[in-house]
């Protein structure tokens, strides 16, 4: 009697371990080849793909010690530097790159995509800055309300396009120890587009350090809109209506119509009947964060006066930071929320006097299912 031949696992033949899908690079530098001032135009990046050199009047530009430098700044976006190649907009599609500000200067500098290379990289991207904060590019526009970096701190990015938007992620310093989703854009149609840096155009002393950059094309949940969703409820929603979300997470809904009187209010984190945490605007427009311990609410941020009807939301909650944005910026940032930060349940408890609530979407904002995606990238 022949033995059966043992079955493998179809994760891992070897180990019974998630094994992420093969990753291709349309563009892969490590910036290895060193190169001085002014650099080659093209510029050949050390693995796949190349550079185009837009600007660098004052050559200020180079690579060594397998970083690309940004070394001063002749004027507004000078120096600028973009892939070669553009790329579809397509869901998917990744983009990645490590970056540092380091002390001196008056560094302020744009990281992202562009559908053109004749300024500013910031159809979706960062804006980073050396007094220890970074910002937001969405369409064009730099988002209010600052979140923090570390300087002299190497911080890796990435930009996963959806077909209209992108995730943004961030790894680095103490801040984000793991791939943390920072914000879902559902605005940016721009296709194709290409990677670049450049300085703002403030300042003269710009001082960045690039150590790596790529752009692939991500399969499997990604090839999806959203991505990797803890739940969904698409279309107009009622009172009562339910949803669950990881423990860190990050939750956008759409307040289609600002209530005429009381006020909206959605709940998040939710231990038990009297004790949550809600976001709730009311019929000014005021936006608010409260905890809610034994049936008492306590404000924990406000923002008066920012949310009219469309106004998308965005709640980012991970360990005991919870930030409040509104489409343009980071409105509420309360940082010792300590209470129901591992609970995983919210609820639209009342959408107010004729008030009207859509599309109540949530993804984890941390987590190893980022991560396995992310790796080899």
């Amino acid at each position: 009697m022949r033995k059966r031949k043992k079955q493998r696992s179809p994760l891992n033949p070897a180990r019974h371990e998630f094994v992420p899908p093969e990753i291709v690079y349309d563009l892969l530098d490590r910036f290895i080849i060193p190169d001085a001032a002014p650099l080659a135009d093209p510029l050949p990046a050390s693995h796949v793909g190349s550079w185009q050199i837009v600007a660098d009047t004052g050559s200020n530009l180079d690579v060594a010690d397998s970083t690309l430098e940004f070394n001063g700044a002749a004027g507004a976006s000078d120096p600028r530097i973009f892939s070669t190649d553009s790329f579809a907009r397509v869901a998917g599609r990744a983009f990645f790159w490590r970056a540092r500000i380091v002390t001196g200067g008056d560094s302020d500098i744009f990281t992202g995509i562009d559908a053109v290379v004749t300024a500013r990289p910031n159809d979706n991207g960062w804006n980073m800055r050396d007094n220890g904060d970074f910002r937001l590019l969405v369409d064009g526009t730099v988002l209010g309300g600052a979140y923090s970096i570390t300087v002299d701190t190497d911080y890796d990015f990435a930009l996963i396009c959806r077909d209209t938007g992108a995730f943004y992620f961030m790894r680095g310093g103490t801040e984000y120890p793991i791939w943390t989703l920072i914000w879902v854009d559902d605005i940016v149609t721009s296709d194709p587009v290409f990677l670049g840096f450049s300085p703002n155009d403030a300042g003269v002393a710009q001082s960045m350090t690039v150590a790596m950059a790529s752009t692939t094309l991500l399969t499997g949940v990604f090839s999806d809109e959203f991505g990797i969703i803890g739940d969904r409820l698409a279309g107009a929603r009622s009172a009562g209506d339910t949803f669950s979300h990881p423990a860190d997470c990050f939750i956008e809904f759409v307040e289609t119509t600002v209530p005429s009187a009381l006020q909206t209010e959605l709940s998040f984190r939710i231990q038990d009947a009297t004790n949550r945490w809600k976001v709730t605007v009311d019929s000014a427009g005021d936006l608010d964060l409260d905890e809610v311990v034994a049936g008492v609410p306590t404000q924990r941020g406000t923002a008066a006066a920012v949310i009219v009807d469309g106004e998308r939301i965005g709640i980012s909650a991970v360990d005991e930071l919870i930030q409040v944005s509104d489409t343009a910026a980071r409105q509420i940032s309360y940082a010792v929320a300590a209470n129901f930060k591992l609970e995983m349940s919210g609820e639209l408890d009342t959408e107010g006097t004729t008030g009207a609530v859509d599309d109540i979407v949530t993804w984890p904002a941390t987590a190893h299912h980022w991560q396995k995606y992310f790796e080899g990238a």
